[in-house]
């Protein structure tokens, strides 16, 4: 239910939580981060939702990723996993785009972490 959920931009949280957010969006893509929301604000399993955004990859297949987890799960447990095909981007209005069945992957949004950062 849409009603069950309080949509917070991640700057405006990270300036609460953080003191501020210095305009590392990096830093959302990044497993320490995670951690430290779940340190810091004790979140527990349905409490948080991250919401993320790849960019558009420099080389072929041209697809935009996003994905959207529980913050105590993680990506590599994500609640939606979908890419879709950077065509479908540029012919239509972002707010025009409803995920397609053959666009959602599984729960694994991510290969892994180096140096603690999503790749």
């Amino acid at each position: 239910n849409p009603d069950d959920f309080v949509i917070i931009p991640a700057l405006v949280f990270n300036n609460a939580v953080l003191g501020g957010e210095y305009r590392m969006g990096w830093l959302w893509f990044r497993e320490c981060y995670r951690n430290a929301l779940l340190d810091v604000c004790e979140f527990q399993q349905n409490d948080f939702y991250i919401v993320q955004t790849e960019p558009v990859h420099v080389m072929p297949p041209y697809v935009v990723q996003y994905r959207i987890f529980d913050v105590s799960q993680g990506p590599l447990k994500a609640d939606i996993s979908a890419t879709v095909p950077y065509e479908v981007l540029e012919e239509n209005s972002s707010c025009d785009i409803y995920l397609q069945p053959e666009w959602v992957g599984n729960e694994r949004s991510i290969r892994g972490t180096f140096l603690s950062t999503y790749y």
